[in-house]
């Protein structure tokens, strides 16, 4: 029997709003190219991006977003997210995390993974947050930089 505090977060409105403003700023920052090489830029010396392309079709297409913050006194990686971009509802989201596991839409919680009820609700808005950081950074998206680091 599931006690009282096993309720999922779930949070659809918010949800659909992080993807529709990924989907948004991604589309700004990716090459229109049906085909194009991985892209590596740095938005300044601490921070570092690559997207890869892993699948492309008429209606999806899938990135893998690998991002590094390195300072002084760590360095904080986050793995490769997969990213599927939705082009006929214009939504993006992270589909698993960076150690592979598959996001379910909502964790019941507590559970025997230690997941926050909102994992994936959070990574789509940590995505955000890079994305705006990278828009901010290269205004007229990374087709520039799709071969080669650019500093800023």
């Amino acid at each position: 029997m599931k006690s009282s505090n096993t309720k999922p977060y779930h949070d659809l409105i918010g949800m659909m709003a992080h993807c529709e403003a990924n989907y948004l700023m991604l589309i700004k920052l990716l090459p229109t190219e049906i085909s194009w090489s991985p892209i590596k830029c740095s938005v300044n010396a601490e921070y570092k991006l690559s997207i890869e392309l892993v699948e492309n079709t008429r209606y999806t297409t899938t990135i893998n977003l690998h991002s590094t913050i390195h300072n002084n006194r760590s360095l904080i990686t986050m793995n490769k997210w997969p990213v599927r971009l939705y082009h006929d509802a214009q939504l993006a989201e992270v589909l698993a995390t960076g150690q592979g596991h598959q996001l379910p839409a909502r964790h019941e919680y507590p559970n025997s993974q230690m997941r926050q009820p909102d994992e994936k609700f959070r990574l789509n808005e940590h995505l955000r947050d890079w994305l705006k950081v990278c828009l901010n950074v290269f205004p007229d998206g990374f087709t520039a930089y799709s071969s080669a680091s650019a500093s800023m």
